[in-house]
């Protein structure tokens, strides 16, 4: 009969252990996760709606003019924030040779891309641990019910 009590007693405090820190990373993705839907809505409704520019006549409209025009024409175009910036600083280093600026193009490609795989990363994440911790959430109390 001890060591039955024993047994349960040690399940019990093993249980509990688990359940806190199970409970804060759930509370913790949903936290993350309402974050991204916020961010993900507000770039929806403030900088996807304005992106009507077309590319080849923003091209044939920078053709010729000063370092200064062309950074006041990407101020004023419909791209996204983050390429108007881009573009900018690609914009900014144009005294450069043409293979390093060609250089300093794809490493600011580089840089965009790997700015929104790590977003990406962030929601696979939660996708692929959300449900692991849901069902520990789940199945951790119930153990303790299940214990005669």
């Amino acid at each position: 009969m001890q060591i039955s009590m024993m047994i349960k007693d040690t399940l019990h405090t093993v249980s509990s252990g688990l359940q806190i820190p199970t409970i804060i990373i759930l509370l913790l993705f949903i936290v993350v996760t309402i974050i991204i839907l916020g961010s993900l809505v507000t770039e929806l409704f403030t900088e996807r709606r304005r992106l009507k520019e077309s590319i080849p006549k923003l091209i044939d409209k920078l053709q010729g003019k000063s370092y200064v025009e062309i950074e006041e024409e990407i101020k004023e175009s419909k791209l996204l924030k983050r390429q108007k910036e881009q573009l900018t600083e690609l914009v900014k280093h144009n005294f450069l040779p043409e293979l390093t600026l060609d250089a300093l193009a794809r490493r600011l490609i580089s840089q965009e891309e790997l700015y929104y795989a790590r977003i990406i990363g962030y929601t696979d994440m939660i996708a692929r641990l959300g449900p692991m911790f849901g069902l520990m959430g789940t199945l951790i109390p119930l153990g303790r019910g299940l214990l005669p």
